[in-house]
């Protein structure tokens, strides 16, 4: 019996479902200095409800995205957005998948361009 729960724990744990996180966000460098240079790669967990993907660098002054369509699960698995000569200021960095059903999964990152304070 011991047996049997172990291996429905084993199938639930590695079963695809909700649980598993269809998207993460990884960002470098989460600090710098001006003129900013952030690259954003997001990873989508293949489906075939995947049907939109955006990416965003949000901050008071500054505000540019991207976005791209997805071919369900037959689309590339990471996908990479270089933000570039960003001004001084806290940036939120989104990506944001949608499917099919309209379903949002949203996974956002903090990240500083400091002003140069090098004399010229």
């Amino acid at each position: 019996m011991t047996a049997a729960v172990f291996l429905v724990s084993l199938l639930a744990a590695v079963s695809p479902s909700h649980s598993i996180d269809p998207l993460s966000l990884h960002v470098t460098p989460r600090a710098c200095l001006t003129p900013g240079f952030i690259r954003a790669e997001a990873r989508v967990m293949r489906h075939p409800d995947n049907r939109q993907l955006v990416l965003v660098a949000d901050s008071i002054a500054y505000y540019s995205s991207a976005t791209k369509d997805i071919d369900g699960d037959h689309d590339t698995v990471v996908h990479e957005m270089l933000f570039k000569q960003l001004p001084a200021g806290i940036y939120t960095i989104s990506a944001r998948l949608t499917w099919a059903s309209g379903e949002e999964y949203v996974r956002d990152a903090l990240v500083e361009v400091r002003g140069s304070n090098i004399p010229q």
